[in-house]
């Protein structure tokens, strides 16, 4: 596999580049630089064939020595998070071969790699925001932003790599899925969903597809808790907790950071979970595996079917909730004009199937 370095780059690495004069593979051809964010190095590869991109984050020490290895594994975990075909991502890994350093040169692919650069520093930023800093997360937000390709047209990476995998003549996508019913407690009223999300996302990406599913904002803290039997009540002590932030630790200091953890990490042996969002409001999902599909090739995160509103961030619990709706059901209200500018300003709506099937196909 060719890696195209910058100057920049083969310098760091203490290598002599020449440029190669020989035909190669796109697919199997990459261009590398690298790049400081928040004072940490970054290796960029952008590949000629799609423009993906494989970042590995806050290279340090014996990092430099074993960054073939790095990007294999990196392109793997990945690649496996976008739900490639495993027997596709294996096939692919057994053709690298040997890494062959060249000089990185052409006005056209070095203008593509200095864009994908700036692609990956924006999605650094936004993992280090989320604290969720790892190569494939980066890599995976990297390679969704829409930018410039040939012939002036503009393309998706992530979009493009599914069709450039397309030559290995096997279905491109195949993975485990798993279909949920989230039901929102709203002490008598229902809020329910049921979406199909892949086994292997991370319980971080699995709350951005319940904040789309539910209408939320990602305003306040969260959580999932694990009870034992799955028998769920309030005040009970969860049998796992996993928390986005440290400070979590502080009410349950047997908690575990969520970043790294996939949903089959857990669901494999349990098949119920509590999502809690806001602990002020307490907004509390009730989760139940209803069925898993080992060889998945459909859309995912995909809304299946869903009924009842969910309430506005910051309404006040389901007693806000509850005045909310009173409100809003009688124009003639005196607080109806202010709770209808109030919702407004919350970007509230009621539920619509079509719209919150979008907001869950863009959530990851």
């Amino acid at each position: 596999m060719l890696i195209h370095l910058t100057k920049k780059l083969a310098e760091k690495l203490n290598i002599s580049v020449k440029t190669t004069g020989e035909e190669f593979d796109p697919l199997y051809s990459w261009r590398a630089n690298i790049i400081t964010e928040n004072r940490r190095s970054i290796v960029v590869f952008m590949n000629d064939a799609s423009r993906y991109v494989i970042a590995l984050c806050e290279i340090k020490g014996k990092d430099w020595k074993r960054l073939p290895e790095l990007f294999v594994e990196t392109l793997r975990k990945t690649w496996l998070a976008e739900q490639i075909n495993p027997e596709i991502i294996e096939r692919y890994i057994a053709n690298i071969g040997e890494f062959q350093f060249v000089k990185n040169t052409g006005s056209q692919n070095t203008a593509w790699l200095n864009k994908t650069c700036e692609m990956t520093g924006w999605a650094y930023y936004h993992a280090y925001r989320d604290s969720n800093v790892s190569h494939f997360a980066v890599s995976k937000q990297a390679s969704s932003y829409f930018v410039g390709g040939a012939g002036g047209a503009s393309i998706y990476p992530n979009a493009k790599l599914l069709e450039t995998l397309q030559v290995f003549d096997l279905p491109v996508k195949r993975f485990t899925a798993y279909e949920f019913i989230v039901r929102l407690d709203l002490a008598g009223r229902g809020a329910v969903r049921k979406i199909r999300v892949a086994a292997n996302i991370t319980f971080l990406d699995f709350h951005k597809v319940l904040q789309a599913a539910f209408g939320w904002h990602n305003c306040h803290l969260f959580s999932f808790s694990f009870f034992k039997d799955g028998k769920y009540a309030y005040g009970k002590t969860p049998e796992i907790e996993l928390v986005i932030t440290e400070e979590d630790f502080e009410a349950n200091p047997d908690a575990l950071l969520m970043q790294d953890i996939q949903l089959n990490d857990y669901f494999l042996t349990r098949n119920k979970c509590v999502y809690t969002y806001d602990y002020g409001d307490s907004w509390t999902h009730h989760i139940e595996l209803t069925a898993v599909d080992e060889n998945c090739e459909l859309e995912v995160p995909a809304l299946l079917l869903g009924s009842g509103d969910a309430p506005p961030e910051d309404v006040g619990g389901s007693g806000g909730f509850d005045d909310f709706l009173r409100i809003m059901a009688d124009s003639s209200d005196p607080e109806y004009e202010y709770m209808k500018a109030w919702a407004k300003s919350q970007e509230w709506q009621p539920f619509d199937f079509k719209e919150f099937a979008w907001r869950i196909k863009r959530s990851l």
